[in-house]
């Protein structure tokens, strides 16, 4: 997206409602609820451009031809959930990875960092101190505790074969997990956008958009908490699937009235 004057143009507008479409949570789909339930001024529209750039979704360079706004790379969180949908979509090699660690008492901050850093990657509690993946982060583990420099004992085990002792339940380690609320938010989430209005009248467009933005933002905010575990490891009728294709179908028909009520101000 480039412009080589002062004018917001409808190009500029399709990059912004693109950064929507693919990254965006929480206030930047906001500004598609005012787009498409009625009048928006231009300045408006440069309002959510800057918005864009500041929140670092949008790179803004100034180049010999003009003033050009490029897509930003995911942030590190971001990057993470990434990662875990990356995984979860390659086959399944039947291997486990455990992570142990013993960090001294007086490094309790680095401890809770690395617990969350570690349920953020979809790692199951196994005790205290070791976790267990379907997954290899290895790489991702020493980068992260290299940066940290934290102080402490770390042994990382894997891919390898899980030998349960002593335990009766042929689910082990997969009782690490607690997948109920997670079924329950994907299906409340695919239901939502399924049931979503889709007339063509400024009361229903606007309700599109209120519950997309809805639906985008939980289903940020569960990415972080879904362990992502591979397809073999979870049920048939796991949800994650359709209120994805649901979502997209929303946002489809959002971008659509957006693009509609922006050639409509021209």
């Amino acid at each position: 997206m480039s412009r080589s004057d002062d004018t917001f143009t409808y190009s500029d507008l399709l990059a912004c409602l693109q950064v929507l479409r693919g990254r965006a949570t929480g206030r930047p789909l906001a500004y598609v609820v005012a787009l498409v339930g009625g009048f928006i001024m231009e300045g408006d529209l440069r309002r959510m451009l800057r918005y864009f750039v500041r929140k670092g979704t949008v790179e803004q360079r100034d180049e010999a031809n003009g003033r050009v706004y490029l897509l930003s790379g995911p942030s590190r969180a971001s990057g993470i959930v990434h990662l875990k949908v990356e995984k979860s979509q390659a086959p399944w090699n039947g291997k486990w990875n455990v992570f142990t660690y013993d960090i001294p008492e007086h490094s309790n901050t680095a401890r809770r960092r690395l617990a969350r850093l570690l349920h953020r990657m979809g790692f199951g509690m196994l005790s205290a101190s070791s976790w267990v993946s379907p997954y290899d982060w290895r790489d991702t583990l020493s980068q992260a505790l290299r940066e940290w420099a934290c102080a402490g004992a770390f042994s990382y085990v894997g891919p390898a074969a899980v030998t349960t002792l002593g335990k009766a339940s042929e689910s082990y380690p997969m009782e690490c997990w607690e997948l109920r609320g997670l079924r329950t938010t994907y299906n409340r989430i695919a239901q939502r956008c399924a049931n979503a209005p889709r007339s063509a009248g400024a009361w229903e467009r606007k309700a599109r958009a209120r519950i997309a933005f809805a639906a985008t933002k939980e289903l940020a905010s569960i990415g972080e908490l879904d362990p992502m575990l591979p397809a073999e490891l979870l049920p048939d009728d796991w949800p994650r699937a359709r209120a994805l294709r649901c979502l997209e179908r929303l946002r489809s028909a959002v971008q659509a009235d957006a693009q509609h009520a922006a050639r409509s101000l021209g």
